[in-house]
């Protein structure tokens, strides 16, 4: 591969910003054709776990896992995911974008989404990751923790940034065009 760029485009589950991305990038026309382009997309599940009746009294103490249900939610978190990267898939094609390849990472209780994309960008020598940004207010990144914030501050490579457009809030859209 040599010296070919290696752009990686994190999608999040939102169909509608998943597509804002794209879009932009078709717009802004910054990938290119000797780029490698992965579309990378990080399904989550969460394990779970039950009390038994016997440990219902005062002095309960465990939880017991169901390996077979926590095999079935992963399978369910994998097939979603895999149906999405190739719902991204086809609307690129519709803008005239063309992955190479499309990535579906697995989260669970004890990787975060953020954690696993940063991971993946550090060892797939990525040269640049696009994210979308879904205008979280200050309170909800406190909490939950906002993904491209964390890449910004993180991640081994170049992070761009794709805001959500104005329109979505209600406000006016400023016209931005790239200069040829």
């Amino acid at each position: 591969m040599g010296d070919r760029q290696h752009i990686v485009i994190a999608l999040d589950g939102d169909k509608k910003m998943s597509d804002h991305v794209l879009a932009w990038c078709a717009k802004m026309n910054i990938l290119r054709k000797d780029h490698k382009i992965t579309f990378l997309h990080v399904a989550e599940y969460h394990t779970v776990s039950y009390v038994t009746a016997a440990d219902l009294g005062a002095f309960a103490s465990s939880s017991v896992t169901s390996p077979r249900i926590n095999v079935a939610m992963k399978k369910i978190a994998v097939d979603k995911g895999t149906e999405f990267l190739q719902e991204c898939s086809k609307k690129a094609a519709s803008l005239d974008l063309k992955p190479d390849e499309l990535k579906l990472l697995i989260a669970n209780q004890r990787t975060s989404v953020k954690v696993c994309i940063k991971n993946y960008l550090g060892q797939h020598n990525a040269s640049a990751v696009i994210c979308g940004s879904r205008g979280l207010s200050a309170v909800s990144r406190c909490f939950m923790g906002s993904v491209c914030d964390y890449l910004a501050h993180y991640a081994s490579c170049a992070t761009i940034i794709v805001k959500p457009p104005a329109e979505w809030f209600g406000k006016p859209v400023p016209v931005v065009e790239r200069r040829s």
